[in-house]
């Protein structure tokens, strides 16, 4: 419950009516073991970071932003895809990665939290 408040907080020091997505922002600085405990610390930044992402991102752009070698992001990105917020989209030719708020089975002011139902299987890229 702490970690709801810290980023309400954060999100409202941003904004005084902050969307549902200001807020997952906000949650997503919170240390990957409190963010995400339910994923692995590499897939949590991975996560994070594409959270904060205010567009697409490509493998390299994760990899750089998130901090983390290309060895783990070909271990962990499996793990993210499974996610049901994560989707594949292509952009140019090139398959980006987003945080879709639409695509979840939670409500929208759960989005944030770790679903206890993720499908395991993988999502068929999308055109955006």
């Amino acid at each position: 419950m702490y970690d709801v408040v810290v980023s309400l907080l954060r999100a409202l020091s941003e904004s005084p009516y902050p969307a549902l997505a200001d807020v997952e922002r906000a949650a997503a600085t919170l240390p990957p073991e409190r963010f995400r405990p339910d994923l692995t610390p590499t897939a949590t930044k991975l996560y994070a970071t594409l959270c904060r992402a205010e567009q697409p991102l490509g493998r390299t752009e994760l990899i750089d932003r998130a901090e983390i070698s290309a060895s783990s992001y070909d271990r962990r990105i499996g793990d993210i895809r499974a996610l049901d917020r994560v989707q594949p989209v292509q952009v140019d030719g090139h398959r980006r990665w987003i945080v879709d708020d639409e695509g979840s089975s939670l409500p929208p002011e759960l989005w944030w939290l770790p679903s206890v139902d993720a499908p395991s299987h993988s999502t068929p890229l999308t055109y955006r």
